[in-house]
C-alpha cells in the first residue's frame, strides 16, 4: 500500500503549475533581485536560454524553473516535494526531504542538478566562463535553477506536504485510495486572484535577514517536537496552523497542533456563496471548526483567529463519499481562509530566498587615503573568506572572451569592512580589453552560513577600475616657458583655449584648439594686424569665438575649420566670450561704460540692458541653446556703494539675487534647462573688460559657488576651503570650476569632489587640478592644473559607467 501511494506521488504537484508561476513572478517582484542584476550590468529586461533553450527575461527564468520542478521525467522529482518538520522525514520516510533535496551540493545526489547549490555553481559559471555564450547558458541555469528552489518553499506552504499527506492527479492512484488534491485544484481555479497582498513581512529588514540567516532555515529554524511548536520557518508554521485532508482534526494523534479551539455553527450556505453561480442552488447550513493561527517570527501579538479551518456538516463531498457519517473535511471555505495566510507567506519566503542568494555586496573603489591604490569592501552584514579575483572581456569579436586579470587571493574582510589590495596593473594588452577599465569582481568562498563544504557564496560586481582618463593639452612653441590653459568644450570633446608664457595669463599668447585626444590645432590669422591671442568660446558645429588685439584695440574673432580666421566685432569686444550652437555669441564691449551684449550674424549685437539705470555696467558670461544670457550687473543702494547681482537675461534681464549671507553675486555658467551656477561672495570686484581681464580671477578672496534653479543653492567648498565659485554646468546639472584653488565637480548625488585626487589624475603626474572651467553633457571636464611643474590644459573624461 505505501509502495503503491509513493508511485502514485509522482503526480503530487503541490501547488499547480500555473500557480508556481504566479507566486514565483510576484515573488520575484517584491525581491532585491533587480538591484544584484544592476550590480553585474544585466537588468531585469535581459533575456538569457532556459534549459530548453528558448529566450527568456529573469522573471520568466524563476517562472519556468518553478514550473519545471514538477516535472516527472527522468526522475519524479515531486516526491521529493513533502516534508515533515516533527520527524524530520519526507514522503512516506523513503524519499528525500524538500530541504535536503533543495538544498544538496552538487554531485552528491543522482538526477538533482536544479539544488541551491547548483544556482551558486552556475552563477559562478556565468561571472567567469570564457565566452558569451557558455556564460549566458550560466546566467540563465542560475535564474531558473532559483525557481526550481523557491517551488519548495511555496509547497511548504500546502498543508499536505508539511504533514505527508500523500495526493495525486493520476488515475490510477484512486485505486490504492490516494486521490487529487481539492486545495490545490481549487488554488488553480483562482488564477492571478490569489490574496497575495498586503505582504506579510518586511523582508529585508535585519529581524527577517538574521532569523532566515541560512537556506535551510527558510525551511525549519528549530528541529523534532519543537519544530512545529516554537519553529519560525515556513513548513513549520503551515504543520503547526493547517489540518489537510489526510491529518484533519478528527485525527488528532497525528499532529500535536493545530487544536480546534473556535466553532461557528449553523452558517447559512447561501450567506456564505454571497451569489456565486457556482452554488446557487445549494441550500442548508455548515458547522466550521477554527484554530489560533500562531506566527512564532511575529510573535504572540500577531496570533489570528481561522474561523474556517475544517468544516464538519453533510454538505461537504467526503461525508457523502464516506457513506454519510459525520466527520471532519475540508471545501473551498477552508481552502480560501487558509489562503489568506499561506498564500502571502509563500510569497514572502520565496522573495526572501532570492534575496538571500543575491545578499552579497562587493565593490572596489580607490583608496583616497593612500592614492593610486584600491580598496576591496564588502558591503554586507556577514563576514566573507574566499578567493577575489578581476576578470575582463577581451576585444575578440563575437566570442568574447573573458580573460582573468588579477587574482587576489583569498583575503578575509569582516562585515561593512574594506581591504586594501594595493595598486593595480594597467589594463592589460594581449589580449586586448573590449572596454578598457571595465571588470567584474569576482567572489567565491565563505560567507556567512555558505561554506566552501558545499560548494561556497558567489558574488558579482561588475566595476570600471580606470573611472577617469585625464589628457594633457600641449601648448605651442617652445622660445618661451609655455604653459597652456583650456577654457570652454564642446560636446564632441573639442576643446579651445590658448598658451601662455604664465605672465600674460588672461591675454594668452595664442589661440588653440585641442581634439579629445589632445591633438593640437593653432588657431591663426592670415592678417598679421590681428594675430590671435586667446579662444574662449566652442560650439557643437565647431565654430570657436575668441579675443585679439588690431590697430584700434581689442577685437573679437569667429573661426571655423570652414570658413577660417573672421573678424566681427572690430571695437572694444574683449572678455568671457561664449557661443551657442546657433552662433549666437555673447560677451562684453566697452563703450562708456561695460556692457553685455549678444550677436548673430543676422541681427547684429544686441544691448542686454542693466539690472539699474545709475550703474551702468553688464558683463555676459554664457549662453545656452535657447538664446538665454547670464552674467554680472550692478546696482547701487546708496550713492557711496556698488554692488553686483548675477543676472539671466531671457528677453529682459532678471536679478537671480545672493546667496544668504553674501552681499554680491555673479553668474558664469548656463545649461539648456536654465539652471544657472556662478559665485556669491563679499568682497572682490570685476575686473577690467579694457584689458581682458577675467572676472573676479585673483579678486575675489572670498564667497560660495552656487547652483541657482529657480532659487540658489549653496553647493559650499572642498574640504578646508573658505571659498569656491562655479563656471560650467551640463544639461545633467554636473558644476564645475574652483574651490581655494584646487578644481571640483559638483553633483545632486555625490556632492563636491576634488578633481585633483582622483587616482588617475595622481597617476597621471598632475601635482593639481586649479580650476575645471568647464563641462560637456558627456561629462567631459576641461580647465588647467600643474604637471611635471608645468601650467597645463587638461581633458578630463569620465568612463561610461561613471556618468549620472
Amino acid at each position: 500500500m505505501a509502495l503503491g501511494l509513493a508511485l502514485c506521488s509522482l503526480a503530487a504537484q503541490g501547488y499547480e503549475e500555473s500557480t508556481h508561476r504566479f507566486l514565483t513572478e510576484t515573488a520575484a517582484s517584491r525581491s532585491a533581485v533587480s538591484t544584484a542584476l544592476q550590480d553585474m550590468g544585466l537588468n531585469l529586461n535581459s533575456q538569457f536560454p532556459n534549459s530548453g533553450g528558448s529566450p527568456r527575461t529573469v522573471v520568466r527564468l524563476f517562472s519556468d524553473g518553478a514550473e519545471f520542478e514538477d516535472s516527472t521525467f527522468p526522475t519524479i522529482r515531486p516526491l521529493r516535494h513533502f516534508y515533515n518538520p516533527v520527524s524530520g522525514q519526507g514522503l512516506l520516510g523513503l524519499f528525500m526531504s524538500s530541504p535536503d533535496w533543495a538544498l544538496a551540493a552538487p554531485g552528491t545526489v543522482s538526477a538533482q542538478e536544479f539544488s541551491y547549490w547548483n544556482a551558486r555553481q552556475s552563477l559562478f559559471a556565468a561571472l567567469t566562463e570564457p565566452t558569451e555564450v557558455a556564460r549566458k547558458a550560466a546566467f540563465g541555469r542560475t535564474f531558473e535553477t532559483l525557481g526550481h528552489v523557491v517551488h519548495h518553499l511555496q509547497d511548504m506552504a500546502q498543508p499536505q506536504h508539511v504533514r505527508n499527506d500523500p495526493h495525486c492527479n493520476w488515475f490510477p492512484c484512486g485505486l490504492v485510495g490516494s486521490g487529487p488534491s481539492r486545495y490545490e485544484t481549487f488554488t488553480k481555479s483562482l488564477g492571478s486572484n490569489l490574496p497575495t497582498d498586503p505582504p506579510i513581512y518586511d523582508i529585508v529588514s535585519p529581524t527577517f535577514t538574521s532569523t532566515f540567516n541560512s537556506p535551510r532555515r527558510l525551511w525549519h529554524t528549530e528541529t523534532g517536537q519543537n519544530s512545529p511548536a516554537a519553529g519560525k520557518g515556513i513548513a513549520e508554521f503551515t504543520n503547526r496552523n493547517f489540518v489537510s485532508y489526510g491529518t484533519n482534526f478528527d485525527r488528532p494523534g497525528l499532529f500535536p497542533s493545530p487544536v480546534p479551539n473556535k466553532i461557528d455553527p449553523n452558517v447559512d450556505i447561501q450567506a456564505l456563496c454571497q451569489n456565486a453561480a457556482w452554488c446557487s442552488s445549494l441550500h442548508g447550513t455548515m458547522t466550521f471548526y477554527g484554530n489560533t493561527v500562531k506566527d512564532k517570527f511575529l510573535g504572540s501579538d500577531a496570533d489570528t483567529d481561522n474561523p474556517r479551518a475544517s468544516t464538519f456538516s453533510t454538505f461537504d463531498q467526503d461525508l457523502i463519499n464516506r457513506g454519510g457519517t459525520p466527520k471532519f473535511s475540508l471545501n473551498r471555505f477552508n481552502f480560501q481562509a487558509a489562503h489568506s495566510f499561506l498564500i502571502p507567506r509563500a510569497v514572502a519566503y520565496s522573495a526572501g530566498m532570492i534575496n538571500y542568494f543575491f545578499r552579497g555586496k562587493i565593490d572596489l573603489v580607490p583608496d583616497d587615503t593612500n592614492p593610486g591604490t584600491f580598496l576591496i569592501k564588502n558591503l554586507g552584514s556577514e563576514s566573507m573568506t574566499g578567493d577575489f579575483a578581476l576578470y575582463y572581456d577581451s576585444d575578440a569579436g563575437a566570442v568574447n572572451n573573458r580573460t582573468l586579470f588579477v587574482d587576489f587571493g583569498t583575503i578575509s574582510i569582516a562585515a561593512n569592512d574594506k581591504q586594501n589590495i594595493g595598486a593595480i596593473p594597467p589594463d592589460p594588452i594581449n589580449p586586448a580589453p573590449k572596454n578598457p577599465g571595465e571588470y567584474m569582481l569576482v567572489f567565491k568562498g565563505n560567507m556567512g552560513a555558505e561554506t566552501t563544504a558545499d560548494f561556497g557564496a558567489v558574488v558579482g560586481k561588475s566595476i570600471t577600475l580606470h573611472k577617469w582618463t585625464i589628457v594633457e593639452l600641449p601648448p605651442a612653441g617652445s622660445v618661451f616657458n609655455f604653459g597652456s590653459v583650456a577654457r570652454a568644450i564642446n560636446n564632441n570633446g573639442q576643446v579651445v583655449g590658448y598658451f601662455t608664457d604664465g605672465n600674460d595669463f588672461a591675454f594668452g599668447r595664442g589661440a588653440e584648439l585641442w581634439s579629445s585626444s589632445g591633438v593640437r590645432q593653432d588657431i591663426v590669422s592670415s592678417d598679421p594686424n590681428f594675430p590671435s591671442k586667446s579662444a574662449l568660446g566652442i560650439n557643437d558645429l565647431g565654430q570657436v569665438v575668441g579675443r585679439t588685439f588690431g590697430p584700434s584695440g581689442p577685437a573679437t574673432f569667429l573661426w571655423s575649420s570652414q570658413s577660417g580666421f573672421q573678424i566681427f566685432l572690430d571695437f572694444n569686444a574683449v572678455t568671457m566670450i561664449g557661443i551657442n550652437n546657433s552662433g549666437q555669441v555673447v560677451g562684453t564691449y566697452l563703450g562708456n561704460s561695460e556692457r553685455a551684449f549678444i550677436w548673430s550674424s543676422a541681427s547684429g549685437m544686441q544691448d542686454l540692458g542693466i539690472l539699474q539705470q545709475n550703474v551702468p555696467f553688464a558683463q555676459a558670461f554664457g549662453v545656452n541653446n535657447n538664446g538665454q544670457v547670464v552674467g554680472v550687473s550692478g546696482i547701487s543702494p546708496d550713492p557711496q556703494t556698488v554692488m553686483y547681482r548675477a543676472f539671466l537675461w531671457s528677453g529682459g534681464i532678471q536679478d537671480l539675487g545672493t546667496l544668504p549671507g553674501w552681499s554680491n553675486s555673479a553668474a558664469y555658467g548656463i545649461n539648456g534647462s536654465g539652471q544657472v551656477v556662478g559665485t556669491s561672495f563679499n568682497t572682490g570686484a570685476p575686473g577690467s573688460a579694457a584689458f581682458g581681464d577675467d572676472l573676479f580671477v585673483g579678486s575675489i578672496s572670498d564667497g560660495h559657488a552656487f547652483l541657482w534653479s529657480g532659487g540658489m543653492q549653496d553647493l559650499g567648498t572642498l574640504p578646508g576651503q573658505v571659498q569656491s565659485a562655479a563656471y560650467g554646468i551640463n544639461k545633467n546639472g554636473q558644476v564645475v570650476d574652483e574651490s581655494g584653488g584646487h578644481a571640483f565637480l559638483w553633483s545632486s548625488r555625490s556632492g563636491i569632489q576634488d578633481l585633483g585626487l582622483i587616482p588617475e589624475v595622481v597617476a597621471a603626474g598632475w601635482s593639481a587640478l586649479s580650476s575645471a572651467r568647464a563641462i560637456n553633457n558627456v561629462g567631459q571636464i576641461a580647465g588647467w592644473g600643474i604637471r611635471n611643474g608645468q601650467l597645463r590644459g587638461f581633458l578630463l573624461t569620465p568612463s561610461r559607467r561613471s556618468l549620472p
